[in-house]
């Protein structure tokens, strides 16, 4: 399960998409979790550079900084052999061109137990996240 986001020509949106996997060889399952959702963050935070002249940095492109989005899958099921594809979206239309240098995605795994048909996400230790950026 190595299918990082992708991040569209556009930079306006970014997109992750995952084939079918078995849970059970794919995700290190934590005790006591049934189930599982895939968490996917994203959003922009601009470079700073430094101003001599103000001893200090700035933000280099401040219109972007703090946009950002986040969404999660269906909960799937821990026990099933293969999950179904996901498909997950974010789009952070600016309607303005972005710079290279400021988008950053984050994607992560939370963790549920059902109990009496809920799910109760598991408090300590129940996020496995990976950063990416680009």
């Amino acid at each position: 399960m190595v299918q990082l986001p992708v991040i569209r020509p556009d930079r306006n949106s970014v997109a992750w998409d995952l084939d079918p996997f078995s849970p059970d060889t794919s995700v290190k399952i934590i005790e006591g979790a049934t189930h599982f959702r895939m968490v996917f963050w994203a959003g922009y935070m601009s470079d700073f550079a430094y101003n001599p002249a103000e001893n200090s940095y700035k933000v280099l492109t401040p219109e972007f900084e703090g946009m950002s989005g986040t969404v999660l899958s269906d909960p799937l099921l821990l026990s099933d052999a293969l999950s179904p594809l996901i498909a997950l979206e974010i789009v952070l239309a600016t309607g303005a061109t972005i710079p290279l240098d400021v988008t950053v995605v984050g994607i992560g795994i939370s963790f549920y137990q059902e109990i009496n048909s809920g799910l109760y996400e598991l408090a300590s230790g129940s996020v496995m996240k990976v950063a990416v950026s680009g």
